[in-house]
């Protein structure tokens, strides 16, 4: 049985306003997936194809017009149970948006363990202190705030907070897009590590293509709401030659601007 299954999940946004009848806009059309545990999914796509808002509903952040979402073969959506909320986690493009700025870094890696687990105060420090050694930053750093780290940096307290409930999938979602090279080669390093250190899951949300091909396992691409692609190797996908796969490589800047095209 896989992780996570989607069974023709759709997904739209309008609703009945007083007098008026707001326009129905189809974000998802359906979208069926699978993802096996210890594995990387690159879910790849233009703005605006519904890559955030597939992650949302694979959060149960919001509820698809249509369709299933099973995780460990339970519909998130119909279960009584919530046991599902602990094993899946998020790390978002904005780190600095994601936290509070009035916690301090203990206090923000803190949040899901205070709400998922009951640790003694002295295992909820140790704990905390060696989520810090996990993702590359020091025990010390625990009592600094948001405002004193650099984007790097608190990226890397966003995945503690995320691996700190031992979860069994994170949701990546554009984890990496709003950091520069340097930092985002070591994020995905630091990426890498866990999923095979911790036999984590992701769902890797992103546009950028090297991105992709750097930390996932298989490839799907999402145009309009619609699976248009999916690639079930790195090799596969590294070669595909097909529209949707070139029209996402050309979104992409090159590294060096004199490499780079003026589009008319």
């Amino acid at each position: 049985m896989s992780l996570l299954q989607l069974e023709h999940v759709s997904h739209r946004y309008g609703n009945q306003r007083f007098l008026a009848r707001q326009a129905e806009q189809t974000v998802l059309q359906d979208v069926s997936l699978t993802l096996e545990a210890g594995t990387c999914l690159g879910l790849l796509g233009r703005s605006g194809a519904g890559k955030s808002t597939l992650g949302r509903i694979l959060l149960g952040l919001e509820r698809p017009k249509a369709g299933r979402v099973l995780f460990d073969g339970q519909d998130i959506y119909e279960s009584a149970s919530k046991d599902y909320r602990k094993d899946i986690q998020v790390v978002f493009q904005d780190s600095f948006a994601a936290v509070n700025p009035k916690l301090t870094a203990g206090q923000i890696i803190a949040e899901p363990l205070t709400n998922f687990l009951r640790l003694s105060p002295d295992a909820l420090h140790d704990r905390l202190g060696g989520l810090m050694i996990q993702v590359g930053l020091s025990a010390t750093d625990l009592t600094k705030y948001p405002h004193q780290f650099s984007g790097g940096q608190l990226q890397r307290i966003c995945i503690a907070r995320a691996i700190a409930t031992n979860p069994k999938l994170i949701i990546l979602d554009e984890a990496v897009s709003s950091l520069d090279m340097v930092n985002k080669a070591l994020i995905l390093d630091l990426l890498r590590n866990l999923k095979e250190t911790l036999g984590l899951a992701y769902v890797f949300i992103t546009h950028d293509v090297q991105a992709a091909q750097a930390l996932s396992d298989r490839f799907v691409i999402l145009d309009q709401g619609q699976l248009v692609g999916e690639y079930p190797t790195l090799l596969s996908f590294s070669e595909a030659t097909d529209e949707h796969v070139q029209a996402i490589r050309q979104a992409v800047l090159a590294i060096h601007p004199r490499h780079r095209t003026i589009r008319k």
